[in-house]
């Protein structure tokens, strides 16, 4: 994601991922809209001590 697509994000009107797997130090959430999975391990996007996470189904979501 670039500066300016995490710049023009306004946190309060994402959606909050939704519960996955957690297991052997790895991280899982899912997609509030498709319910795809994604690791978090890596994600550094953070704006309002929020992840921002673009899913591959072209929304964004927030998680913790």
């Amino acid at each position: 994601m670039t500066a300016d697509e995490l710049e023009s994000i306004d946190v309060s009107h994402l959606r909050t991922s939704l519960s996955g797997a957690c297991f052997h130090g790895e991280v899982w959430v899912r997609c509030p809209y498709c319910g795809r999975a994604h690791e978090m391990m890596g994600c550094s996007d953070r704006k309002d001590g929020y992840y921002i996470v673009k899913c591959e189904c072209g929304n964004y979501f927030r998680d913790k």
